[in-house]
């Protein structure tokens, strides 16, 4: 008889046979993502008998507990999946982020203090990379206009004005 990690022969057909980490029973809401998942373990039928079918299903299934395991070990895996955590895997990941602020320079643990905290700072980072994603867009829009209405512009002064915002542009994307 062949042996599948994950897996078990039951007569002749493959079920899952995984005990699930307790880390990751505590982290995780298993159940919404493992159908077969209850009290700590994967089980239940894989409905096949072929073998190697059953190893990429058993692979398959480990491969999602490993990317979770991955995930809690990765402080901004779980910031990406907060709210899939559950309230004391939340909680340890504040911790963590508290303990990775505190070992940054003071000048950079100001700067987010001053935004607020993390998830302040966290949002201001994303309005500024959309702010700066709408002017660059919008460069050189007014010119743009003129000419499709067929208004008159000084050539010099547009060049001069499209160099100034491609300067701005550049200065905010090096600022962000």
């Amino acid at each position: 008889m062949e042996k599948i990690e994950g897996a078990k022969l039951i007569g002749s057909t493959w079920h899952y046979y995984k005990r699930v980490p307790k880390r990751l029973v505590e982290a995780f809401d298993l159940a919404s993502m493992f159908q077969h998942y209850k009290n700590g373990f994967i089980r239940g039928s894989m409905k096949t008998q072929d073998p190697t079918e059953a190893k990429r299903r058993s692979r398959d299934m480990l491969n999602r507990l490993d990317k979770l395991e991955a995930k809690l070990d990765s402080v901004a895996g779980r910031v990406e999946g907060y709210w899939g955590l559950t309230p004391t895997e939340q909680e340890r990941l504040r911790a963590d982020i508290a303990k990775n602020v505190s070992a940054l320079p003071p000048d950079q643990r100001q700067l987010i203090q001053k935004t607020g905290g993390v998830s302040m700072a966290m949002d201001a980072m994303d309005d500024h990379e959309a702010s700066a994603a709408f002017m660059a867009v919008g460069l050189g829009a007014d010119y743009r206009v003129k000419d499709d209405v067929g208004e008159p512009c000084d050539p010099d002064e547009r060049e001069i004005e499209e160099a100034a915002d491609a300067s701005f542009l550049a200065l905010q994307g090096k600022e962000g």
